[in-house]
């Protein structure tokens, strides 16, 4: 399974306010159980593909299969 995050703009309050975790890093994780708490957070199962701009490989390959 593949997690991919979609963040509301209020998610950078909540980092501002969510002390760091593990070796004094932001987690991502704390933010995100803060946001539950408040009901911010929402799942979704998606079917169909998708397409990773993380490299230029991957840009390409987007750019060609669209």
């Amino acid at each position: 399974m593949i997690l991919r995050y979609m963040l509301s703009p209020d998610i950078f309050d909540v980092f501002r306010s969510t002390p760091p975790g593990k070796n004094g890093k932001m987690q991502i994780t704390g933010a995100l159980q803060i946001q539950a708490q408040q009901g911010k957070v929402i799942g979704y199962r998606f079917k169909g593909h998708r397409f990773d701009f993380g490299s230029v490989d991957c840009f390409i390959d987007a750019m060609n299969n669209t």
